[in-house]
């Protein structure tokens, strides 16, 4: 795995360390305490597994309208994925 996949590896890992409760912070969210809201958990999915993506080239009438790819990483409002084929991060 290239060194760039695992700057993804460590953003999500920080995402999620920030949204979790602290024994430090007498068990108040980092997010929460920052932004003075509670974080959306709602996009949170599982690191690595299979995804499926727009494929917005598509030419041919009956060629899949998705691709596929592995979730590599997460934030607030996007996905981080990785395409099987070009091995791009999309």
């Amino acid at each position: 795995m290239p060194l760039y996949y695992w700057d993804l590896v460590l953003e999500t890992a920080v995402y999620i360390y920030n949204i979790i409760l602290h024994s430090s912070l007498n068990y108040i969210l980092p997010f929460k305490r920052l932004y003075n809201k509670k974080p959306n958990l709602n996009n949170i999915k599982i690191w690595g597994s299979i995804a499926y993506y727009l494929n917005k080239t598509q030419t041919i009438k009956l060629e899949p309208r998705a691709k596929k790819a592995i979730l590599v990483g997460f934030n607030n409002i996007n996905y981080k994925v990785l395409d099987l084929k070009t091995y791009r991060i999309i």
